[in-house]
């Protein structure tokens, strides 16, 4: 009972400090306006998160599933997290695909291991955006992880390069940059791959990725509180009583005319 408790206890003080390192809902709000998160562990800690920045001109997202959960995830994710603040705030890289590509040769010298016994298989997939506010434009890159932009009911996928950041992979690769103008009322989703692999249903089958983007769609004119809101009921119904197998993180932002103006100046 003694070692249960300090371990449980251990492992709460890392969830606060986890906690602590992910941007504020009102750090999100202040810079991208109609945002919203739904992040669902599966255990205490967790391997997905989702990451800021902000300069002058420009906005930086990102939803982010590193390897593992629990603990071992959340260790990794702090590397991840570390490595993506260097690339963008320290180095200054501010097009998403170079982003990627930095950060995943950061990823791959961070885990090499000098022993040929083991190689590390660490690291993550992402779905990166980054806001140009005078040009009103998104700019997007992924590994593995695609954007989905809603836009007068359509849906518009874009895809990811079918590689994650880190792993065994040859440390250098060129991640490709997509580029989109705004529309007011655009709204981008960013995911890991937690919420559709979600197992339940009538057969105890994965919610799946076309399921997913459905459910997407039909919410998309929702406040963002309902948007969350329903993703929380749809996936707690559609699991029932079977356990949560991986870290759930989505996350959504709404353009809107003022909001998309190269003449606002966004409060940091």
């Amino acid at each position: 009972e003694e070692i249960n408790k300090d371990i449980t206890d251990s492992i709460n003080y890392a969830k606060q400090i986890q906690d602590s390192i992910l941007p504020s809902d009102a750090r999100l709000t202040g810079g991208l306006g109609e945002v919203f998160v739904y992040f669902k562990p599966r255990d205490v800690v967790s391997g997905d998160f989702y990451w800021y920045h902000e300069t002058e001109d420009k906005v930086f997202v990102a939803a982010a599933d590193c390897t593992g959960h629990g603990v071992p995830g959340a260790f990794v994710s702090m590397v991840c997290q570390s490595v993506l603040n260097k690339v963008v705030i320290e180095d200054e890289v501010h097009d998403p695909g170079q982003i990627l590509s930095k950060a995943h040769q950061g990823v791959v010298s961070t885990f090499k291991k000098e022993s040929t016994k083991r190689q590390a298989n660490d690291g993550m997939d992402i779905a990166l955006t980054v806001w140009d506010k005078p040009a009103n434009k998104i700019r997007f890159a992924g590994a593995m992880n695609p954007m989905l932009l809603i836009r007068e009911e359509e849906i518009h996928a874009y895809k990811a390069d079918r590689r994650g950041i880190g792993g065994v992979a040859q440390k250098d690769y060129d991640f490709q940059t997509a580029e989109v103008d705004i529309q007011s009322g655009d709204m981008i989703y960013l995911f890991s791959d937690g919420y559709q692999d979600q197992f339940g249903g009538p057969k105890g089958k994965k919610f799946k990725y076309n399921q997913f983007r459905d459910l997407l769609k039909s919410i998309a004119n929702q406040p963002m509180l309902r948007q969350r809101q329903l993703l929380d009921q749809t996936i707690t119904q559609w699991q029932g009583e079977i356990e949560q197998v991986d870290d759930i993180c989505v996350m959504g932002v709404r353009f809107s005319q003022t909001q998309a103006s190269p003449a606002l100046n966004l409060e940091k």
